[in-house]
């Protein structure tokens, strides 16, 4: 099997290389151009399903431009939405995760503005308006379908707050899921061997939290989620995502929920579980199809049939 090469590294020390030099929220989590040159250095795998996507295009509430990859195959029932973290690809997301393909629901996989083709510069005060725009092209393309969304590391933010905001949502998986409003603290208290660095370390971080859009205030949003179904995926030893702040959402977190450990990973990468844990794979979609029910039974003359109804 072909591994793709992780920034994990990478991203986990540069909180603490923005916090020295300065930059706002946007610089320290978003990070387009490693997207773009881990495409050309290390470019993902082609998929057999890739070759039957559609692209997606839809404009957000800043009127940019952005675009999406819709997989589906006759019969499919309900949408999934995806996105993944702070430097991946469209691409990459597809081929992380999959392993959703196939299972009699559609696919529908984007990056956020500035990432990829995508118009616009990269800015947290977009995520959850991109994300709305697909959800709302979901919606118009399939009336009257569940939506679902799976998100990965900062998309996760994206992920609640959209759904804090939209009832309609069937459910949301959490893979590597944080607070953006608290990670410069968690991270600070990760470097603990920096502690004499604290002093000048301290104010950039408030600075960084201080510039995340209220609206990503994370916290918030979980507490307005008493009705949709919350499945987390983290590993204790994720330190790009810190377990902790999973940990403290999910108590948090007031609807159906529950939480998946990975087992170890193999090769080491405790940020995208996916690559290699067939059994958090498997626990997904058993949580997708339980909030996804299926289409509903039609009798010959397109009436629903007696009893037909959700599983």
């Amino acid at each position: 099997m072909t591994h793709i090469k992780s920034p994990a590294i990478g991203l986990g020390i540069s909180l603490l290389l923005v916090l020295i030099v300065g930059g706002c929220s946007s610089d320290v989590m978003l990070h387009p151009g490693i997207a773009r040159l881990m495409e050309a250095s290390n470019p993902t795998p082609r998929i057999a399903e890739r070759d039957r996507a559609k692209a997606i295009c839809v404009r957000n509430e800043q009127g940019n431009m952005l675009e999406g990859l819709l997989l589906a195959q006759e019969g499919d029932y309900g949408t999934v939405i995806v996105s993944d973290g702070n430097a991946t690809s469209r691409e990459r997301t597809l081929y992380y995760f999959r392993f959703l393909l196939g299972n009699g629901f559609r696919v529908l996989v984007f990056s956020f503005q500035g990432f990829d083709a995508n118009e616009g510069k990269a800015h947290l005060s977009s995520l959850i308006g991109d994300a709305r725009a697909f959800y709302a092209y979901a919606r118009q393309a399939f009336p009257g379908e569940p939506i679902a969304y799976a998100a990965h590391s900062l998309s996760t933010a994206a992920a609640l707050c959209l759904a804090s905001r939209q009832a309609e949502l069937a459910g949301v998986v959490l893979q590597g899921a944080f607070d953006p409003k608290g990670v410069a603290y968690a991270k600070l208290a990760q470097l603990w061997y920096l502690f004499p660095l604290y002093p000048l370390l301290a104010p950039y971080a408030i600075f960084v939290s201080w510039t995340v859009p209220d609206e990503l205030a994370v916290k918030e949003c979980v507490a307005n989620l008493q009705n949709t179904p919350a499945l987390f995926v983290h590993h204790p030893q994720d330190t790009v995502t810190p377990y902790r702040g999973a940990i403290e959402l999910y108590e948090a977190y007031p609807g159906p929920k529950s939480f998946v450990i990975p087992k170890e990973p193999h090769p080491p990468n405790y940020h995208m579980n996916y690559t290699s844990d067939e059994t958090a794979q498997e626990e997904t979609l058993r949580f997708i199809r339980r909030v996804l029910p299926k289409a509903p039974a039609i009798q010959q003359d397109g009436a629903p049939a007696l009893g037909a109804g959700t599983r």
